[in-house]
């Protein structure tokens, strides 16, 4: 066979052939029933001892869609059209815009961490005649990477229940699992099946997010790696489902994934199993996990969660090397106003990292529109939603986009550092003299500030520091009632801060959805949860009161 550009130029004619298709392993930590799911494009049929399901991946040229979850007998359960598929996968990706009512979490910054805050929380009366519970993640949910725990605390959630109830809430699940890992595949390879057999590539870390119907998110980690061996060979993706924001620890178990895949696949096996029967690392704690590699023996696996969790799920290092402080603060301002945006980048792990740095800039807000960090090919009409969307999209599809009917879109560069669409007042959005003090706090690539953790808390502070300073007050503005029912006065809440550029911007930001979560979840609880973001109100408060006193 003729060697052929592993990414053809968008619209290139396309050969059918058996050779040129993916490979992808899916561990779906979250689910109870299921242990491991193998991806084998090129023989459906045939099931690896250790996998629960198998799906088929068709080559491209081929009319027929992805191939309906197979049994581990393989038997095949049908198969569903491609407007199905499609459809799928805008639901899965939240491409629509999400009821109210949903809870925020403070552990849960950026809308992609900790199981994912979210709107719509409250499920729907069908989903909720069918006996499902809370999504997972939750306190009757699923434990990040233990499929057992998760099985376990679904039967207590309704062992006081009928029988028929228990069936309803395990169908349920099991419904919602074959959904998911129907997208699945499309979201490792989101720039399609356009591959032809490689002798050499680099590895390469990327992660989507896909939204459940009542809100709720689940994040799959990938790793796009090109397996040992002679002669030309196809990549493969290893992927990680979980409803946890833990990105530097899941990258770590993806390098060792990586390194046993160097040796065999077998080895991966043992290894994860390990990692099932771990309990997952609570904040600022360690898990070891003891794993057999041959020739090198039992090996002694640290895996660390960061103590503060509104940054263990994010790398702002990316999303400044792309762009100037200057136009971070203009993605922000968007960003606040629940506007378009639309990431470009030709790499899928520059991509994936710069969408979730800008995401994370929202904290202790969380973005609770459509969020897709990688856009597959089959769903680039997502930038024609009329709805705020966050989109990232390789750069390859640049035309394509283009022609699509965009409006009030921000379009981001991040090859290139800038803008190639704007609505044109993004610079007018914030107060100017928070702007200007958000400027001065912000690093750039020539401070050379020493460790990316040094960089996430520089830029953090800097974003929650404005938060703080325009939104720190909303305690004193929840009126609270004998019930314990807190009442937000939104008049007295605007009206209270000095500054007109800053009562404008307010005036604006009180209407958007995320902002509506915030104070509704801050209405339920009279005491505020002790995370992050309240611990800074805490320090502010404290300062304006030495000053009044000095």
């Amino acid at each position: 066979m003729p060697r052929r550009d592993k990414r053809p130029v968008s619209g290139q004619q396309k050969t059918p052939t058996s050779a040129r298709v993916n490979v992808a392993l899916v561990w779906t930590a979250p689910f109870a029933y299921r242990k491991d799911v193998a991806v084998q494009p090129t023989n459906p049929g045939r099931v690896h001892p250790t996998s629960a399901q198998v799906l088929s991946m068709r080559p491209p040229g081929d009319a027929a869609p992805l191939a309906a979850p197979l049994s581990s007998a393989g038997e095949r359960r049908g198969a569903a059209s491609l407007s199905a598929r499609h459809r799928l996968l805008a639901r899965l990706s939240g491409v629509r815009r999400l009821r109210s009512g949903g809870a925020k979490s403070e552990s849960a910054p950026g809308g992609i961490g900790g199981g994912g805050g979210g709107a719509g929380q409250k499920l729907s009366a069908r989903r909720r005649s069918r006996g499902r519970t809370g999504r997972p993640g939750s306190a009757r949910g699923c434990a990040p990477w233990r499929g057992k725990a998760s099985c376990a605390s679904s039967e207590t959630a309704c062992a006081g229940g009928r029988p028929g109830e228990r069936e309803n809430l395990m169908r349920g699940q099991r419904e919602e699992e074959e959904r998911l890992l129907q997208a699945i595949p499309l979201f490792c390879f989101p720039d399609g099946n356009e591959w032809a057999p490689l002798t050499e590539f680099n590895s390469e870390t990327f992660s989507f997010v896909l939204t459940n119907v009542d809100g709720s998110r689940k994040i799959g980690y990938c790793r796009r790696l090109l397996p040992s061996g002679r002669g030309a060979r196809l990549p493969e993706v290893y992927c990680i489902v979980s409803c946890l924001g833990c990105f530097g620890l899941f990258s770590k178990i993806l390098d060792e994934v990586e390194k046993r895949r160097q040796i065999s696949t077998a080895v991966i096996y043992p290894f994860m199993q390990g990692l099932r029967e771990s309990p997952f690392p609570a904040p600022g704690k360690t898990v070891t996990i003891k794993s057999f590699i041959p020739d090198s023996g039992t090996e002694h696996i640290e895996l660390t969660r960061p103590l503060d969790s509104h940054l263990e799920h994010v790398e702002f290092q990316a999303l400044f090397q792309c762009l100037s402080p200057e136009k971070i603060l203009q993605i922000f301002a968007s960003a606040v106003l629940e506007r378009r945006i639309v990431f470009l980048a030709e790499e899928l792990s520059s991509l994936s990292k710069c969408i979730h740095a800008a995401a994370a800039l929202l904290y202790p807000f969380t973005w609770a529109h459509t969020y897709i960090p990688v856009v597959p090919e089959q769903l680039l009409s997502t930038v024609c939603c009329p709805t705020p969307f966050m989109v990232g999209i390789q750069k390859r599809y640049l035309d394509e986009v283009q022609e699509q009917p965009m409006e009030e879109v921000l379009l981001v560069d991040l090859c290139k550092g800038n803008f190639l669409k704007l609505v044109g007042d993004e610079e007018e959005i914030l107060p100017a003299k928070l702007q200007s003090e958000m400027l001065s706090s912000l690093p750039t690539m020539n401070n050379n500030v020493q460790t990316s953790e040094e960089l996430n808390t520089r830029v953090s502070d800097a974003f929650v520091q404005f938060f703080v300073k325009t939104i720190g007050h909303y305690p004193a503005h929840i009126k609270w009632g004998k019930n314990g029912q807190g009442s937000f006065q939104e008049r007295s809440f605007c009206k209270a801060l000095t500054s007109k550029t800053s009562r404008k911007f307010l005036k604006k930001f009180v209407k958007t959805q995320m902002f509506s979560l915030f104070i509704q979840e801050a209405e339920r609880n009279k005491k505020s949860v002790e995370g992050y973001f309240q611990k800074r109100l805490n320090e502010y408060e404290e300062q304006k009161k030495q000053r009044r006193l000095s």
